[in-house]
């Protein structure tokens, strides 16, 4: 698969490619993307493959990786989709234009999706729910949502105790939400190349940061009322009390595109800011202040991950933890992506190493299959023991779900 055909594995110039020319890529982003995978499948390492009856600090802390992954994913998608399709927009008809961007996102998405959601109909029995006529039409409803890529626009409870799109193939509800930010882009990208100049582009990425992230918070003041609106609307209404992993609550606050788009436009955004000085020369004035912007993020980042690992008394723990579900690391996020991309840093180098930009390249793969792959080495939950930990994070279980 040429390089310029992946997410963040490559980025395409758009400049370049309107001239024809060979595109650019951008190899730190290739590196970034598979970070973004790694913190997923980290996450997940520890909460299936290190699971003890007494002692939940391997699950605990192994998920503070969980608060980084789909937000580097959404942000870094949000800054692909528009860096490498947002010419098409500005210099095709719409029609052809939204041939061309729609074309090229299935082909990229969709073939892997059908057949991991294949292997996934047959790996969790859901054929077995044909056998009874109560359940076949869930087994329906099921192929249909994932077909059409909507299994996480919609909040779907079965068997009382459990969400569909959990089922087959539950990794896909990110291409799901991915799939229902394409649709939205057609329409956005209107409204963002029409931010010509670079002051209104840095001027609305700040405003629209602070704006969602004040909506959130808002969110937050006013979950139960929120909640008890959906209850009355929603059928198999599940409460956070009874099933947080299956609640309304975190479908819609984490697994649902209408929560997590926001970080896909900042992502739009922040490409729209790169592609407005990209061939301006770095002076040294901005190469210090984007040091420091640099040094910002990380920090930011660093400390979400200290608050959302604090006990619950620690001052804004709970606005972080629920922040996490979605916006908490956007804007650093955003402000790495476009440093790492812009100026030739140390951790910009160290994103263009060989191994990491292979490994970027085949991450959307990684992420796919990890769920059956992790499966192998999911034991029942033992006492804990120090000899049972150091087997579970250094011992052949851990190092072979590992990628």
């Amino acid at each position: 698969m040429p390089r310029g055909d992946s997410d963040a594995a490559s980025v395409v110039d758009t400049v370049a490619a309107a001239k024809g020319s060979r595109p650019r890529q951008l190899d730190t982003l290739t590196g970034l993307r598979f970070f973004a995978a790694f913190a997923i499948l980290f996450a997940h390492d520890c909460q299936w493959v290190a699971p003890f009856k007494d002692n939940d600090s391997i699950a605990y802390y192994g998920s503070v990786t969980s608060i980084y992954g789909m937000p580097l994913f959404f942000v870094l998608s949000g800054f692909v989709i528009h860096y490498n399709y947002g010419h098409l927009f500005s210099r095709m008809r719409f029609r052809w234009g939204a041939l061309e961007f729609f074309g090229a996102r299935f082909a990229r998405l969709y073939p892997l999706l059908i057949a991991a959601f294949a292997v996934g109909l047959v790996v969790d029995n859901t054929y077995d729910w044909l056998q009874d006529e109560g359940h076949a039409g869930w087994w329906f409803e099921l192929v249909a949502h994932f077909v059409t890529m909507t299994q996480s626009w919609f909040y779907i409870i079965i068997f009382d105790d459990r969400l569909l799109m959990d089922n087959a193939y539950g990794l896909a509800w990110s291409i799901s939400t991915e799939f229902f930010f394409y649709l939205c882009y057609m329409g956005l990208v209107f409204l963002i190349i029409q931010l010509r100049s670079l002051r209104n582009t840095i001027t609305i990425w700040v405003i629209f940061s602070i704006l969602a992230l004040s909506l959130f918070v808002f969110m937050k003041w006013h979950l139960p009322a929120f909640a008890d609106v959906a209850r009355h609307h929603i059928n198999h209404f599940v409460s956070a009390e009874q099933r947080w992993s299956e609640s309304f609550v975190r479908w819609f606050f984490y697994y649902s595109p209408y929560s997590r788009i926001f970080e896909f436009i900042l992502g739009c955004l922040t490409a729209h800011l790169y592609l407005h000085i990209r061939e301006r020369p770095v002076t040294r004035s901005e190469e210090r202040w984007s040091r420091l912007a640099l040094a910002a993020a990380l920090i930011c980042l660093f400390a979400a991950g200290v608050v959302f690992l604090a006990r619950p008394s620690f001052p804004f723990h709970g606005i972080v933890q629920f922040l996490s579900m979605n916006f908490l690391c956007a804007v650093p996020i955003g402000a790495l992506i476009f440093c790492v991309s812009r100026y030739p840093t140390g951790i910009s180098r160290f994103l263009c190493l060989g191994p990491l930009v292979l490994l970027g390249e085949v991450s959307y793969s990684i992420y796919s299959v990890h769920t059956w792959t992790l499966r192998i080495f999911i034991r029942d939950p033992a006492n804990f023991t120090t000899l049972g930990a150091v087997d579970a994070v250094f011992g052949s279980r851990w190092a072979l779900a590992s990628p």
